[in-house]
């Protein structure tokens, strides 16, 4: 996003961990480019004895080796680079670091999710510049939509194209202050996909330290969250959350209980 508090790392944690549930036989890994800390690594509880910051120490030195013995194990096939933690480190990190960096988690891994900072600088565009879609989280509430605007012509000037962009709303409740279809309109944009806004399971989920899907596998955030997944990376996602209650399907724990019985 083009501004902090729009929960940028919380989708990051979430998508990657669903990618990682679509795709079970695959590697997933979730880095961190919050310059300096970021929180990733809060929000799945782990504690990483290594950082960016050491693969920028040892750029020279970077092969699938050393990135796999950087990155921490967060469970399910998810994988966590984490944020570099000293301030002195935001001028050893540059878009040489960034760019290497996400080279080599391009061929370790099947798919990456990449926490960007929120300005436009060299570092986020560096790894813009490399990514396969771009996620811009916005709100629909006007300072959200006025930071998503100005970001948008950034890309346009820079030559994105439209269908590597994907304008995703975060938190989209009845508190809105524009429709996602007024939305769209002023940011000349299509709206790609909407997340439900579910302070609680997000908070649950977070103070656990682990993903919506494991602390709350059978609320609408989560189901919004493996759609969201599918959509990216591709595998098969469950139905709607109000469609599995209408067939009677079951879902999240009362799925792994019916597999047993069958």
């Amino acid at each position: 996003s083009a501004k902090g508090g729009l929960g940028v790392s919380t989708v990051a944690v979430n998508l990657a961990s669903s990618i990682a549930s679509l795709h079970p036989s695959s590697r997933v890994a979730v880095a961190d480019f919050g310059v300096p800390g970021g929180d990733t690594s809060i929000l799945l509880n782990v504690r990483p004895p290594y950082t960016l910051g050491d693969l920028a120490q040892r750029l020279d030195q970077l092969d699938d080796e050393l990135l796999n013995s950087v990155l921490t194990p967060a469970g399910n096939g998810l994988w966590v680079l984490a944020a570099a933690e000293r301030p002195e480190t935001s001028e050893e990190i540059d878009a040489g670091v960034i760019s290497s960096v996400v080279s080599r988690l391009r061929s370790s891994f099947a798919f990456t999710v990449l926490d960007c900072e929120h300005q436009v600088n060299d570092r986020t565009l560096a790894a813009l510049d490399t990514a396969n879609r771009i996620i811009l989280l916005t709100e629909l509430q006007v300072p959200a939509m006025r930071s998503t605007q100005r970001t948008l012509g950034v890309f346009r000037r820079l030559g994105y194209p439209a269908e590597k962009l994907a304008v995703v709303v975060n938190r989209h409740g009845s508190g809105d202050v524009v429709s996602a279809a007024e939305a769209a309109d002023v940011l000349k944009e299509q709206i790609f996909f909407t997340i439900p806004n579910d302070f609680k399971v997000v908070s649950d989920a977070g103070t656990a330290g682990v993903p919506v899907e494991v602390k709350a596998p059978d609320s609408r955030l989560a189901f919004a969250y493996r759609q969201l997944a599918q959509r990216l990376a591709g595998g098969t996602a469950p139905v709607s959350w109000s469609q599995a209650r209408k067939n009677g399907q079951p879902t999240g724990i009362r799925k792994l209980f019916a597999r047993k019985r069958n």
